[in-house]
């Protein structure tokens, strides 16, 4: 389908403005807004939410978003280093509304894997809800109710929702076993599990496009694209020596791309160009391991240049995605945040990487764990970490790494927990207050919040906001 539209959105405009949809939100209930707005986008390219887009002469799909996604990126996350976190709706409105949080995203996992040999197992974001014992949220049993109602909540309460799909190494049969890299190799090369990958993969872009006026952010498999990579030997990132079931698993609309992992990055992009392109940014989460050498910003440029991945829309880095008191380290840890030997590492393979390709990055997955309150004391959701000091104590008069990671290519930074007890910015252990004697390096603060990590997340980024940086 091809023509022109006007965009007219009451939530790109509440995103604008960062309005929300009042007091907190039932995220098992739908929310549709209503009403209308003033702001205009004007998008390129229509395209249709149940049948693919147009097709060129050469049979590569046609992009008709760019004009879209680029207006989203100028009015949305060009303007100032942005923030977002993994949270309730309540807790982000909250925050929001008492201390000035311009929360840009609202992060979700949509994850667990496909192609289960028991229909009724749930394991996946997509087939929740799908039991019978489910009518009284999903009566219909429609396939992935579970992730509109994510969507909606974050849409409801005037947030971008950020959707990083991680679902290739807990698909079966490897089933996230032993450890994510294994489990990557082993499913890969299936093409049933792969066919209902992408199937899944198509469901998700699908979705995504049912909600036209709302940007969002589909972050790619972090990690895994590394995983594949390094199945093979060698000094660089060939993506075309990993053997992937892309056009092998006879699924129409990628039937013709390469078995490889050049093949998967062009098949990501091609379901989202075809079903949900004018909404839909899409990121790349490259690695910064061993970024000296195999992973260095050179051989990720080229291994981009080589899948196609030049064309999607944003880049994520991270820190460390686990507490390190979490993984019993006690503090104090330095500079180290236990991602390619410290935090300053990383901000310089991000920048040398966005001047090679272009691409905007986003610190994704931030540890939330402190050791500036007594509340992190390394139990179980109180676990600490040195990331969040490192990015926010002192800014800005002491403190320029946020300047630092804006400078090469930054636009935003979001906090998440990376295990099921990591550290959360809410009241996830339902403990209230809490200030026990302070462990070996903590600075021993005390909190007067029942936030689990004392509240440092919510009164530090409180006070950027005071001081936000201009992009």
């Amino acid at each position: 389908m091809t023509g022109r539209t006007l965009l007219t959105s009451l939530t790109l405009a509440c995103l604008l403005a960062g309005c929300g949809g009042g007091g907190g939100s039932d995220p098992d209930a739908a929310a549709d807004a209503d009403g209308t707005a003033d702001t205009v986008v004007e998008t390129g390219t229509d395209a249709p939410v149940d049948g693919p887009a147009d097709v060129d002469v050469e049979g590569d799909a046609v992009d008709p978003g760019v004009a879209a996604r680029q207006a989203i990126m100028d009015e949305l996350l060009l303007d100032e280093l942005n923030f977002g976190v993994s949270a309730p709706s309540e807790w982000m409105n909250e925050t929001r509304d008492d201390h000035g949080t311009r929360w840009r995203w609202k992060a979700q996992y949509f994850s667990g894997g496909s192609n289960h040999p028991d229909e009724n197992s749930e394991r996946g974001w997509h087939d929740v809800f799908l039991r019978p014992w489910n009518e009284w949220v999903n009566p219909d049993r429609i396939p992935g109710m579970w992730g509109r109602l994510r969507i909606e909540d974050a849409i409801e309460n005037g947030y971008m929702p950020w959707i990083t799909a991680y679902n290739i190494s807990q698909s079966y049969p490897a089933l996230y076993r032993p450890n994510p890299p294994e489990a990557v190799a082993a499913n890969i090369v299936r093409a049933d599990t792969m066919l209902a990958y992408f199937e899944q993969l198509r469901l998700l872009f699908q979705i995504c496009a049912e909600y036209p006026d709302t940007p969002m952010v589909v972050h790619m498999e972090p990690d895994e694209i590394g995983h594949m990579l390094l199945t093979v030997d060698g000094e660089d990132l060939d993506p075309e020596a990993v053997f992937v079931q892309v056009g092998g698993t006879g699924m129409g609309e990628i039937a013709d791309l390469p078995d490889n992992v050049a093949g998967y990055a062009m098949a990501v992009k091609r379901l989202r160009d075809m079903y949900s392109p004018m909404n839909v940014l899409l990121s790349v989460s490259p690695s910064p391991w061993s970024w000296e050498w195999r992973l260095s910003a050179a051989n990720w440029q080229a291994m981009f240049e080589a899948s196609g991945i030049m064309d999607w829309d944003l880049a994520v880095c991270e820190t460390g995605s686990a507490d390190l008191g979490w993984g019993g380290t006690d503090p104090p840890y330095g500079d180290d945040t236990g991602m390619a030997g410290g935090i300053d590492n990383v901000f310089t393979w991000a920048s040398q990487l966005h001047d090679l390709s272009g691409l905007h990055f986003v610190l994704w997955q931030v540890p939330i764990g402190n050791t500036y309150f007594s509340t992190c004391d390394n139990t179980p959701g109180h676990y600490t970490h040195n990331s969040a000091q490192l990015l926010l104590e002192g800014y800005p008069g002491s403190n320029d790494r946020l300047q630092t990671f804006a400078d090469g290519g930054g636009i935003g930074v979001i906090f998440s927990p990376g295990q099921s007890t990591s550290t959360r910015v809410d009241d996830e252990m339902e403990d209230g207050i809490t200030n026990p004697t302070p462990i070996t390096g903590s600075l021993g603060n005390t909190s007067e919040y029942a936030d689990d990590d004392g509240g440092y997340i919510r009164l530090r980024v409180s006070s950027y906001f005071d001081d936000p940086i201009s992009l």
